[in-house]
């Protein structure tokens, strides 16, 4: 499910389900000894959240908007950094959907995407948060 999230590419995603359908009749039987399933599960119900950080490697508003995001408990995020100081990023080669993530006003930028609905792209940090936060409490 991850994986799939990462890279863009949906087929990830169908292997997934498949192999949660292959296993249900033992997930059921025995959940504990299936925790990733379990995980995987979550993931897929949601909410997940996919944040792309685009940003130069050392500057310091790219620091605080990883800073800000690692100071939450978010279940279900795939974080993508995609470093806007090399081009074109190695990051592209894997998640081709992100290749058109850049920086906006010349500063760090934050792209999140609830169960695959994208916010508006923010500079700030606090607004990045409050977006991934408008589901947690529903």
């Amino acid at each position: 499910m991850r994986l799939s999230c990462i890279t863009g590419n949906l087929q990830l995603e169908q292997k997934a389900d498949v192999l949660s359908r292959a296993f249900a009749d033992y997930i059921k039987k025995s959940y504990l000894g299936y925790t990733q399933f379990m995980i995987a599960v979550d993931f897929a119900v949601g909410p997940s959240y996919s944040v792309v950080i685009a940003g130069d490697s050392e500057a310091e508003d790219t620091k605080k908007m990883f800073e800000k995001i690692n100071s939450e408990y978010i279940p279900n995020i795939v974080l993508i950094y995609r470093p806007t100081d090399s081009y074109p990023p190695k990051i592209d080669g894997f998640s081709s959907f992100i290749e058109w993530f850049d920086k906006v006003n010349n500063k760090a930028t934050s792209f999140v995407c609830i169960n695959k609905t994208c916010k508006p792209p923010t500079n700030d940090p606090i607004k990045t948060i409050e977006y991934l936060s408008s589901n947690w409490n529903k």
